[in-house]
């Protein structure tokens, strides 16, 4: 099927009876985690045949298999935790109840599972673990005439129990919308589907061509504006508008005709301005003051009265370009 979620807006019959099918799937969970087991036949204990070490084998036997006996369906979970929880005197038939069936020999109790050579039984409302050669298996009861009815009440309810799991495995075909009453539906959602698909990815192929045209005349805008933006700087320079001049020392002005020298060396501040103030004996917090009180300083930076020199502030933004 073509992915789509869809929102649906029910009609509240619908609401109804998927929530009502909803609570009954949490309560069939929780049923089934509670459940207990029905027994699977009857038996008498032989008394002959219990031996000392019968109890360590028990013992062993739960050690290892514990969680099989659930996982395995031979008893339920519920029974499980209900029933065959951990124990401090262990999981064998005590002393005081093989006497006390002993003294009723033809007591009955459940058997509820077997599992390689051994078995639950249920003994008065209390489950124990016991090697299987000890136990002869019987139907519940000796009369014909009753056994007779509880089977046929057997086979009623197993009739009936039936019916109730092919209905909850039809109502979950129908939840999953597996039932064939919903193929052609589904045979024309899927069209829908695959038809609206096509139109979205259409729409996506439309949507990411205009987004590429945007994106390049954002690019061409920005490129514009980047030359527009070094014009003015350089209108602002040529003009004087970024530059700011300060005056040092007043003096008559040099001729129009004599040429202006371009001085190419550079002088680093940080490294050059504390050796040359040492050296014109200027003590001063700043170039311009120091300019302003020495003139020896003023010429040996700028020797020619009508002309250009560079300074930089720090030699380690040069060294690192």
């Amino acid at each position: 099927m073509v992915n789509f979620d869809p929102r649906i807006d029910y009609s509240k019959e619908a609401s109804k009876t998927f929530d009502e099918y909803r609570n009954m799937k949490k309560e069939e969970q929780q049923k089934e985690k509670e459940r207990l087991s029905e027994p699977i036949c009857y038996a008498r204990l032989k008394f002959d045949s219990l031996t000392e070490d019968m109890e360590g084998r028990v013992k062993e036997f739960h050690k290892e298999n514990k969680n099989e006996l659930w996982s395995e369906g031979i008893v339920t979970r519920g029974y499980s935790d209900s029933y065959l929880g951990w124990r401090s005197q262990g999981f064998f038939l005590p002393k005081s109840l093989v006497d006390f069936l002993a003294l009723n020999p033809k007591q009955k109790f459940k058997v509820m599972g077997l599992y390689k050579g051994f078995a639950v039984v249920e003994i008065y409302s209390k489950a124990y673990i016991v090697p299987e050669e000890i136990l002869e298996l019987m139907e519940q009861t000796g009369s014909v005439a009753i056994a007779n009815e509880i089977m046929v009440k057997t086979d009623n309810q197993l009739a009936v129990k039936d019916k109730i799991e092919e209905a909850r495995q039809m109502i979950e075909k129908v939840s999953n919308f597996e039932d064939e009453a919903f193929a052609g539906y589904l045979a024309e959602i899927d069209n829908l589907k695959a038809e609206m698909e096509a139109k979205i990815t259409a729409m996506y192929e439309v949507k990411a061509k205009m987004m590429a045209e945007m994106q390049e005349k954002i690019k061409r805008y920005e490129h514009e504006l980047l030359v527009m933006r070094s014009d003015l700087t350089a209108f602002e320079y040529y003009n004087g508008l970024k530059a700011e001049f300060m005056s040092i020392h007043k003096g008559v002005n040099a001729p129009i005709s004599q040429p202006i020298v371009i001085h190419q060396k550079l002088i680093y501040l940080d490294e050059d301005l504390p050796r040359l103030t040492n050296l014109y004996d200027v003590d001063s917090g700043s170039l311009e003051v120091a300019l302003k009180n020495s003139p020896a300083l003023l010429e040996h930076i700028c020797p020619t009265n009508k002309g250009i020199s560079f300074l930089k502030c720090v030699i380690l933004l040069e060294a690192s370009l």
